[in-house]
């Protein structure tokens, strides 16, 4: 099975739901899932948190998708292009 998880952000130090989506994905995998997690790209080294959820077996095999973030102006002047 194809499983899609999709969360604003995949930072591990804002705990709830990166914490848990990573695991249950990582439990999907071990189950013999094909899993994909999408998040925001993080601004920040993403190799931190790539170390904080290494330590999960299974993690390794999930696969990752990242968009990039717009900023505020750049939303408002987007949707402002649109009228």
């Amino acid at each position: 099975m194809r499983i899609a998880h999709v969360l604003s952000r995949l930072d591990p130090s804002d705990g709830g739901p990166p914490a848990v989506v990573s695991r249950l994905a990582a439990a999907q995998v071990r189950a013999g899932h094909e899993v994909t997690i999408s998040a925001a790209d993080p601004h920040d080294d993403a190799s931190e948190f790539e170390r904080a959820y290494a330590r999960i077996e299974g993690y390794s095999d999930i696969r990752l998708h990242f968009w990039p973030t717009r900023s505020m102006a750049d939303r408002f002047l987007g949707a402002t292009a649109l009228r």
